[in-house]
């Protein structure tokens, strides 16, 4: 899935519109298969040691990947990387409680509704 998302990303330019389509390759993708969602994002938590040590390898090659984009953006590209790397983990937890809501619910919004409810959290600290 990361392979599909770095696709998207170098499909662009802007560095605005290269964060929100790299969130839409993503949800859409992650949304796709609602067996190996429910895997990934409820069932597979707390396993086994070497299962969790994977999955936070995962998201760190996530939160890598955001945090080179949001350098790009004028608003993030003079903050520290720490606090730019706290920025995008805090997007990955928003991203991970929207999934699993969307998992859990009866109400399901499209998956283009989780990526705009993302874009308006993060939009005015993304820029």
């Amino acid at each position: 899935m990361l392979d599909r998302v770095r696709a998207a990303l170098e499909a662009e330019e802007d560095a605005r519109r290269r964060l929100e389509v790299g969130l839409r390759t993503f949800i859409d993708t992650m949304l796709v298969d609602e067996r190996g969602t429910r895997i990934v994002y409820l069932e597979a938590i707390g396993v086994s040691p070497t299962l969790e040590a994977d999955r936070r390898r995962v998201t760190e090659e996530y939160v890598s990947v955001l945090s080179r984009e949001g350098s790009r953006l004028e608003r993030l590209a003079s903050v520290p990387e720490n606090e730019r790397r706290a920025i995008m983990v805090a997007l990955i937890g928003a991203i991970e409680g929207l999934v699993t809501d969307w998992l859990a619910g009866e109400r399901r919004n499209p998956p283009s509704a989780i990526v705009d409810t993302l874009l308006t959290i993060f939009g005015p600290t993304l820029g």
